[in-house]
């Protein structure tokens, strides 16, 4: 039963990552996004190949641990493009007002 949840996870990996790449592809997303989609399917991948004997466990860990820093480097430069956008868009919306009220 616990290797049948640990193979759920891994296909539900390898679907995410491989849906978000193509929409990613599709809608012209950012290089970090695609990057990130396309860990998700290389984790989903590789859990996948864990389960059936093909890597050890310590393998797998050193590349989990691997792909859990490389997200979160991803996740926090996204959050910076996305951030200074949203501050590009605020400062065109409102401008800000001269002293004499225009």
């Amino acid at each position: 039963m616990k290797r049948l949840f640990f193979n759920v996870i891994a296909v539900f990996l390898m679907l995410a990552g491989g849906t978000l790449l193509v929409a990613g592809i599709m809608d012209g997303q950012g290089p970090s996004m695609l990057l990130g989609a396309g860990l998700a399917f290389l984790a989903g991948s590789i859990a996948l190949l864990m389960q059936l004997g093909y890597f050890s466990e310590r393998t797998g860990n050193v590349l989990g641990i691997l792909f859990v820093v490389s997200a979160m480097v991803l996740a926090y430069r996204s959050y910076r493009v996305h951030r200074s956008a949203n501050t590009q868009v605020n400062e065109l919306r409102a401008p800000e007002r001269n002293e004499h009220g225009g």
